[in-house]
């Protein structure tokens, strides 16, 4: 069996195992999640006891930018990665990487621009440049039309 095939067999096998890790308890049903349901299950599942919650990223991403906005910055590039060891729990079983880089995506406003993204579209390798500007101070994390 050529190393391409034993590769692809083994992200099969990975896929299965997820799938069946990833259903609600008392889901009997034998049926593969489309993306759609997924991403709402994800979003649905009750995080570990202590770990963050997408309210803890919100707060330590917007202390991010405050922080920077007081020392008179006209922008921070934030990681993933560096706002979810921020928060804690990552790296860990429990991390909430999906939640961290949904967060920074929706605090995206006009004028920020995503740097670097990962091919999975949530990852620690998620960066993004934040604008810090006065006016965008008073809109907090209300976001306007994101320029990625």
């Amino acid at each position: 069996m050529s190393i391409i095939v034993r590769a692809a067999a083994l992200a099969a096998v990975g896929a299965g195992l997820y799938w069946l890790w990833s259903r609600p308890s008392g889901d009997t049903r034998l049926r593969a999640p489309d993306a759609d349901d997924f991403e709402a299950r994800l979003e649905a599942v009750e995080p570990p006891s202590g770990a963050p919650t997408a309210a803890d990223f919100e707060r330590a991403l917007e202390g991010l930018l405050s922080s920077e906005r007081a020392k008179g910055a006209a922008f921070v590039d934030v990681s993933a990665g560096e706002l979810h060891r921020l928060v804690g729990g990552y790296p860990g079983r429990a991390h909430r990487m999906p939640t961290c880089c949904n967060v920074m995506r929706k605090r995206l406003q006009t004028g920020d621009l995503v740097l670097d993204e990962p091919q999975s579209g949530a990852g620690a390798s998620l960066a993004i440049r934040y604008q810090l500007s006065a006016s965008r101070a008073a809109s907090g994390a209300e976001a306007a039309d994101p320029v990625q």
